[in-house]
């Protein structure tokens, strides 16, 4: 009987530039720079030992995980989110959670096993003092062989596999590219309950208006999808297409009726002077 087929790995490429991966830096602000960077590393250990290198995304891997990590298991959960939104981590339809990065990186490792296995099969082996290609069946065992010879044979480890350095920029390279439609969409983060934009578009538009304008576009959306059920392709160009516009009608409306309490307040003001001298 064959050793039996490893379906995780021992170790992974820790790269020293894995900290300064701009996603890597969000996760780091956003959970400390400590904690975010910890429960980066180990997922990674918790991935590659896993079988298959995912895992299954229940409260029960997640208490288990937090408890190695010495932290909430909510925080666990909230940085796995995270990790989700940002592309770092997959969810699976069979509720098991991956990283895309790493299986690349383990990929030439699983590849450099399956050669080895099927140079096994065809290796020829020794039948009656001669050698034979066909190792099925009882093949390769003879009566001048002992069975504890044959065992150890079978059983003898392969060395694991050395992984290639690779700069985490190469692999993103060697994935199917996305189209700029599909990338927008991963990208985009919901602003309310049912606004997104990218974090780049959003900054554009506080460079352009200010953050407290920008909000408030971003409220006026929200509200008007919510109440009309309305959805749109692109939720940033619907804010310069009309919301922009709506804002600063309503701005003005609202300078103009401050204005004109300011004026009726001086009426007034100016109207209880003049009674209170003509009662003197």
């Amino acid at each position: 009987m064959g050793r039996i087929s490893k379906n995780n790995c021992d170790y992974y490429p820790h790269l020293i530039s894995m900290r300064n991966h701009r996603k890597i830096k969000m996760l780091r602000n956003r959970f400390g720079q400590i904690l975010g960077y910890a429960f980066w590393a180990m997922i990674l250990e918790y991935l590659t030992e896993a079988d298959g290198n995912e895992i299954e995304y229940t409260d029960d891997e997640i208490e288990m995980f937090a408890a190695e990590l010495s932290c909430a298991p909510e925080e666990v959960k909230q940085m796995i989110i995270f990790c989700f939104n940002k592309e770092l981590l997959f969810l699976s339809e069979e509720n098991f959670f991956y990283s895309e990065s790493l299986n690349a990186y383990l990929q030439p490792v699983y590849d450099k096993r399956m050669r080895a296995k099927k140079a096994s099969e065809t290796r020829e082996r020794r039948e009656n003092g001669k050698f034979c290609k066909s190792n099925s069946g009882d093949a390769g065992k003879t009566v001048t062989e002992k069975p504890e010879e044959i065992k150890e044979e079978l059983s003898e480890e392969l060395p694991e596999p050395d992984i290639p350095y690779i700069e985490a920029e190469e692999v993103e390279v060697t994935k199917p590219r996305k189209s700029r439609k599909q990338k927008q969409q991963t990208d985009k983060i919901l602003f309310g309950t049912e606004v997104r934009m990218t974090d780049h578009e959003y900054q554009k538009l506080v460079n352009e208006y200010g953050a407290s304008a920008a909000n408030r576009m971003i409220q006026i959306l929200d509200n008007y999808k919510v109440s009309k059920g309305t959805t749109y392709k692109d939720d940033y160009r619907a804010i310069l297409s009309w919301v922009v516009d709506r804002y600063q009608k309503d701005q003005q409306q609202y300078g103009r009726q401050q204005q004109s309490n300011g004026i009726s307040q001086k009426a007034r003001n100016a109207n209880d002077i003049i009674n209170s001298m003509f009662s003197q």
